[in-house]
C-alpha cells in the first residue's frame, strides 16, 4: 500500500491540522498504515484497488471500510476519489463514500457526510452529496440524473467544503470535471472517520472498486474536552455532554464526578453508545425538583487522549408535573386595550400557577368561545405568571415580564366572552366567562384597563373576585395583580326601595 502523509506549513499546524492522506492502493494491502476496519473479509487490493470481494454473498448485503481520517471546518478541505460499479446501479446495487463520518462502523446510525453513487429507480442514478442525521439521510447536491446510470458506473468526484460551510461538488465521468453544484451546511463541522460503503445482491458481490482516495488536510486534535451541558434525564439520572467524543475508559470512572450540593458521587457513569460525547451518570440520591446543583469533573480524556483539568457546570432539575384543574389560573384579561396610555394597545390573557408544581404548557390550548390556539412549549415555574399574546405583539410586552407568543392569538371581545385553558388531555384546567359588569368601574368599562382576579384561591368564576386594575399602568401584565389580597366583594344585592316613576315605569334601587 502506497500511503503518504504530507507535511504542512506552521499555518496548518496553528490550527491543530496537517498533511494529507493519499491511497491508492499500489501495494496490495488495506489492513496496516494506516488500518481500514469494517467488513475486511469482503474486500481486497490485490488488484491495487480497493474491490468488493465477498465469497458467501446472501440475496441482500452491505460491507464497509473506514479509515481515521480526521477533518475540520477550520479549514478549507477537500475530499477526492474514484468509484467504479461494474453495472448499471439501482435500490439494491450502490455505493458510498464517506467523507466526514463520526463513527467507524458505517452501516451504523451517525453523524456526517458521504456521497452515492447510484441508488435510483430506473435511469436517472446520479452521484450526490448528502448528510447523514443518525438514520435520516439528506441529499444536499445532486448530480446530473443519469450521469452514472450505465454499465460501468463510474466517476472520478471532487468535493470541497470552506470554513464557512460551503460545500462544492465535481464529477469527472470521462470528460473532465465539471461542477455538480454549490450548498451551505455546517452541521458537522468536525469528521472523524472516511470510508466505503456498498449495498449490493448476490450476482454484484465483487463488481465494486473504490481508488485514488485524497483527503486534506487531516486534522490532529491537541485541545482536551470541554464540558458543555448537564441534563437530567430524571431525578436519578443525568446525560452529562461534552464538546467531543470522550475515551470511555475515563468517562466510565464514577469516581470522576461529583454533583453538590448533597448528591455527591453517581453510583456508575455510562459512555452512551450513540453519542460518543454523551455520559449517562446514574445517581445514588434522587434530585430536589427546582433544586440547583454543580457538577463537578475532576479530569476527562477525549479519544485523542488530551487531558482537561477540573471540569465543572452548573444546572437546575425540573420535575415537570401533571397538573390539575385550578393548578393554572386565568388570572388576568385585557379584552379591550383603547384607549392605551402605559401599556401597548394589544389584547393579552395572564396566566398564574398557583401551585406548588411545575408544569409544562407545551401542546396545551388556548380558547375563546370556539376560537383555539395551541401553545408553545414553556415551563411555568409554581407561583409564576406568564402572559399570553399574539406573537407580533410579544416584543413590546417582553418589559412586563415572562410572554408566551401564540400564533393567530383569539380575539377577546369587549361585550364578553368564555375563555378556556385546556390541557393536552382535554381537561379543562381553567375557565372564565367574564363580562364587562365585572369592572365595577363605569369610566375603566370603557377600554384601556384589564380585568384583574382579586383572590386566586377563591372561585375564579365568580363576578365578585374580579375588578378593575388599579394599576398606574392601567394592568399589572406578567406580575401579580394590583388587587392581590383585596377584599373581593362577597355581599349579595339587597333591594331598598322600590317607586313609580310613570304609569308604565317602576324603578328599582339597590
Amino acid at each position: 500500500m502506497k500511503t503518504t502523509f504530507l507535511v504542512a506549513g506552521l499555518l496548518l499546524a496553528a490550527h491543530g491540522l496537517f498533511g494529507q492522506l493519499t491511497e491508492n492502493f499500489s501495494d496490495g494491502n488495506f489492513e496496516e498504515n494506516p488500518t481500514w476496519s469494517g467488513s475486511t473479509d469482503k474486500f481486497s487490493a490485490a488488484t491495487q484497488v480497493l474491490q468488493l470481494n465477498d465469497s458467501t454473498p446472501a440475496n441482500s448485503n452491505t460491507a464497509y471500510l473506514s479509515v481515521a481520517a480526521p477533518t475540520s471546518a477550520a479549514v478549507l478541505t477537500t475530499w477526492e476519489f474514484y468509484a467504479r460499479l461494474e453495472f448499471a446501479p439501482s435500490t439494491s446495487n450502490y455505493a458510498r463514500f464517506y467523507l466526514a463520518a463520526s463513527a467507524a462502523d458505517l452501516s451504523s446510525p451517525l453523524n456526517g457526510y458521504f456521497v452515492k453513487i447510484g441508488g435510483a429507480s430506473g435511469d436517472v442514478d446520479a452521484v450526490i452529496l448528502c448528510r447523514q442525521d443518525g438514520d435520516n439521510v439528506v441529499e444536499l447536491i445532486e448530480g446530473a440524473p443519469g450521469s452514472v446510470a450505465a454499465q460501468p458506473a463510474q466517476a472520478r468526484v471532487r468535493v470541497t467544503r470552506t470554513p464557512g460551510g460551503l460545500w462544492s461538488m465535481w464529477t469527472d465521468t470521462g470528460n473532465g470535471f465539471t461542477l455538480e453544484g454549490e450548498t451551505q451546511d455546517a452541521s458537522y463541522p468536525m469528521g472523524l472517520y472516511a470510508g466505503v460503503y456498498c449495498r449490493y445482491t448476490s450476482s454484484r458481490n465483487e463488481h465494486f472498486f473504490f481508488d485514488d482516495i485524497s483527503i486534506g488536510p487531516l486534522y490532529a486534535d491537541t485541545t482536551p474536552p470541554k464540558l458543555v451541558a448537564v441534563n437530567p434525564l430524571h431525578a436519578s439520572q443525568l446525560a452529562v455532554r461534552f464538546d467531543e467524543p470522550v475515551a470511555a475508559s475515563h468517562a466510565g470512572q464514577a469516581a470522576l464526578y461529583d454533583i453538590s450540593p448533597g448528591i455527591g458521587a453517581p453510583l456508575s457513569a455510562l459512555p452512551d453508545v450513540d453519542d460518543p460525547a454523551v455520559v449517562i451518570l446514574e445517581l445514588a440520591t434522587p434530585l430536589s425538583n427546582l433544586g440547583q446543583y454543580t457538577l463537578s469533573v475532576q479530569t476527562m480524556s477525549d479519544q485523542q487522549g488530551n487531558l482537561s483539568g477540573p471540569l465543572s457546570l452548573g444546572f437546575i432539575y425540573y420535575q415537570i408535573s401533571l397538573a390539575l384543574p385550578g393548578d393554572v389560573i386565568i388570572n388576568e384579561i385585557m379584552a379591550d386595550p383603547s384607549p392605551a396610555l402605559v401599556l401597548p394597545d394589544a389584547e393579552y390573557v395572564e396566566l398564574h400557577n398557583r401551585s406548588d408544581k411545575l408544569v409544562d404548557l407545551g401542546a396545551w390550548q388556548i380558547a375563546v368561545e370556539a376560537n383555539t390556539r395551541v401553545l408553545p412549549s414553556f415551563l411555568l415555574l409554581p407561583g409564576a405568571y406568564v402572559l399570553l399574546c399574539d406573537e407580533a405583539d410579544a416584543p413590546a410586552f417582553e418589559t412586563f415580564g415572562d410572554v408566551l407568543p401564540v400564533s393567530g392569538f383569539p380575539a377577546l371581545t369587549n361585550g364578553g366572552a368564555v375563555i378556556s385553558l385546556i390541557d393536552t388531555s382535554d381537561v379543562v384546567i381553567s375557565r372564565v366567562a367574564y363580562h364587562p359588569d365585572w369592572y365595577g368601574d363605569v369610566f375603566k368599562e370603557d377600554g384601556g384597563w384589564s380585568l384583574e382576579l382579586i383572590n386566586p384561591a377563591a372561585p375564579a368564576d365568580c363576578p365578585g373576585n374580579w375588578r378593575a386594575s388599579q394599576s398606574v399602568l392601567q394592568g399589572t401584565p406578567g406580575t401579580a395583580n394590583s388587587l392581590l389580597g383585596a377584599t373581593p366583594d362577597t355581599i349579595a344585592l339587597v333591594l331598598e326601595r322600590v317607586f313609580a316613576t310613570s304609569t308604565t315605569e317602576i324603578t328599582l334601587i339597590f
